[in-house]
């Protein structure tokens, strides 16, 4: 059994009524995010449609109508969008040609300490076991 409920009856709406069976005569609302485009509601008019079941005909079920409501408006107190990395946020680097010229690369490997030779490779530690 479904009951039926008039758009002024859904609590946030009210006179809103009138604009949503406007936009509606315009053509019939083809999702979520067609229904936030053509209606200037509230967030938590779009929440109160959504529990009440005013979406429902979109084959989803509210609690996704409610997240995908949450990616097109955010809510009181979200956390704002981080702002992405740029060029200039990142620290200045040498040329490429500077890191592969000359010795630098054989001085790193000089400083490294060496190996005694009765230890193992790694590869060999792991065939032991196996």
């Amino acid at each position: 059994m479904r009951i039926r409920l008039g758009l002024r009856d859904i609590r946030g709406i009210g006179a809103a009524a009138d604009t949503i069976v406007a936009a509606r005569a315009a053509g019939p609302f083809r999702s979520l995010a067609d229904a936030i485009r053509r209606l200037p509601l509230s967030r938590e008019a779009f929440e109160n449609l959504i529990l009440a079941g005013a979406f429902d005909g979109f084959g989803l079920g509210r609690r996704e109508l409610l997240w995908q409501l949450g990616l097109f408006i955010r809510g009181r107190g979200a956390q704002p969008a981080l702002e992405l990395a740029n060029e200039r946020d990142c620290p200045p680097l040498a040329p490429l040609s500077e890191w592969g010229s000359g010795d630098r690369g054989t001085e790193y490997a000089r400083s490294l300490p060496q190996r005694p030779p009765d230890e193992s490779d790694s590869a060999d530690v792991c065939h032991a076991a196996w």
